[in-house]
């Protein structure tokens, strides 16, 4: 019998909670899907291989790298991902993390793909938030572990950001930024057309000059594909391409404006309004009158220990399918922890974030 043509390859990038990550595969298992996961090098590949190794459809690629917040190792690992996928062939790759979960169910992500050769990201000129600047106006190294703003040595971390990043690399000259290219940041997340993906790669592994300039800046998962697609002939396919290049002022304002919550350009919830719960804050069932009310196909960050009911919900009201029982819960309850816009704040960080 002759195996379905494959219409969606998911590349995931997961680091933790495999029992999510193997719930989530199963949600958007389908014959015409196909996954391949990079599991961050710090973590133990064991429970992964024992939570999705022996899935349909499921590809552990071999390459992995330790990947770091704000590190150009989270290019590394999204560039093996399509390495490992692209010569399986697909119409569209989609990024997700391991704390994404689909509020759409199958049928209806690929009727939205169905004959599309839109390319589905989030994005804007740097020029045009300029808070945003920054990220490529001076050094950073936040692929060197120890002052990693968020996984690095406390004592050590907060002395290199006083000392070091703000005290010397901010203050020095600010870099000139490559010539002939425009730069453009937003979200992480996207879904991309097989032809546009091959071009990614394919640039990233020639052009040596870029791959050095970004792997200093801040956070430059937010940046390269935006800044690669948008300056290649796959512009014109981007989505609401045509009223950004023809209105430019209008569409950045309502990119400023728009709610905190469902990207109409890359289609992903995620809540920035309750930073009680963290920045993206992790989904709980306040959140899912308005995930319903989104056009969104997926939505993040879920947390199994947190997010289990809502979970169940999603799994029950809008994907058709029976929940898994809560986990178990013991000792002391899990405190709740702690969007779609880049807003710069008084120091040039985004006011809620896009991740």
């Amino acid at each position: 019998m002759q195996e379905a043509k494959r219409e969606i390859a998911y590349l995931i990038l997961a680091h933790n909670h495999p029992e999510q990550l193997s719930r989530m595969i199963d949600r958007l298992q389908h014959e015409a899907v196909e996954f391949f996961v990079h599991v961050d090098k710090k973590s133990a590949i064991a429970p992964f291989r024992s939570a999705v190794g022996g899935k349909n459809r499921v590809n552990l690629i071999e390459e992995r790298h330790a990947v770091n917040w704000r590190g150009f190792s989270q290019i590394h690992a999204t560039m093996a991902l399509m390495r490992a996928a692209l010569p399986r062939g697909a119409r569209y790759y989609i990024l997700l993390s391991g704390a994404d979960y689909p509020v759409k169910p199958n049928g209806e992500i690929l009727r939205f793909l169905h004959g599309k050769d839109t390319q589905y990201l989030h994005y804007f000129s740097l020029y045009d938030i300029p808070g945003w600047l920054r990220k490529i106006r001076h050094y950073y190294y936040w692929d060197f572990g120890p002052t990693n703003p968020r996984h690095g040595y406390a004592p050590i971390r907060w002395r290199y950001k006083k000392y070091i990043q703000r005290g010397v690399l901010e203050r020095l000259p600010e870099r000139t930024y490559l010539k002939g290219i425009h730069p453009y940041g937003g979200s992480q997340w996207w879904m991309l057309t097989r032809e546009c993906v091959q071009y990614c790669l394919d640039f990233l592994e020639n052009n040596f000059q870029f791959r050095m300039f970004y792997r200093f800046t801040d956070s430059p998962d937010e940046m390269v594909f935006q800044t690669i697609i948008l300056n290649s002939p796959f512009a014109d396919s981007a989505v609401n391409y045509r009223q950004y290049r023809d209105n430019r002022q209008r569409v950045i304002s309502e990119i400023l404006t728009r709610p905190l919550g469902f990207c109409p350009y890359n289609y992903r919830y995620i809540d920035w309004y309750s930073p009680q719960r963290g920045l993206p804050a992790i989904l709980n069932d306040t959140n899912f009158e308005e995930m319903v009310r989104s056009n969104a196909l997926f939505a993040r960050k879920f947390d199994p220990r947190i997010s289990h009911s809502l979970l169940d919900r999603i799994d029950r009201e809008l994907l058709g399918t029976i929940p898994r029982p809560a986990p178990a819960q013991s000792g002391q309850s899990l405190p709740h922890l702690g969007g779609y816009v880049a807003r710069s704040g008084a120091n040039g960080r985004p006011s809620g974030g896009i991740r």
